[in-house]
């Protein structure tokens, strides 16, 4: 679900903000195509066509001018953007700190630009985690926080039965 929660906050906000640029990093390349996959079926649910952005293999144009590209969670393709005015990380606690320190600068020339991260978590030595826990640094970081049980797409029985294995 956090995968179609960005990609329904991408096509929104592209949607409503002409000639924007929303950038979606993810872990893999796999996982961007994936996540503009999602975009492409919510844009056409709104009667759009959408080729790519004649500059990035996974992106969409929008005939207001606006852009959602999504790249893979590697330094050497994720540089090159700029005035982002929303910025989407997917399963941010796998994604490299040297990543997110690639992509930070990208918000500088977008006034009230955007920053999501959406993960599971993974460990505690990555930067979605310190985000995560460290509320005296991140105050103004908004939190939302959605246990397993809480998914009506995850029954109770798999549940059960991934913290017997999982014990």
């Amino acid at each position: 679900g956090k995968s179609t929660i960005l990609a329904i906050k991408a096509v929104h906000h592209a949607y409503t903000h002409p000639d924007s640029l929303t950038l979606c990093v993810s872990p893999s390349a796999r996982q961007s195509a994936i996540f503009l996959r999602k975009c492409r079926t919510f844009l056409r649910r709104l009667g759009l066509k959408t080729p790519t952005d004649g500059d990035n293999r996974i992106s969409a144009l929008l005939p207001n001018g606006a852009r959602i590209v999504g790249i893979p969670g590697r330094e050497d393709t994720t540089r090159g953007f700029s005035a982002v005015s929303l910025l989407l990380v997917d399963e941010a606690s796998r994604v490299s700190e040297e990543i997110f320190t690639a992509v930070m600068p990208m918000l500088a020339a977008a006034p009230g630009a955007s920053f999501w991260l959406l993960s599971t978590p993974s460990g505690c030595d990555n930067y979605f985690f310190n985000i995560w826990t460290n509320l005296e640094t991140y105050p103004e970081w908004t939190r939302i926080h959605v246990d397993a049980p809480a998914c009506p797409r995850i029954s109770a029985v798999f549940l059960a039965e991934q913290r017997r294995t999982m014990a």
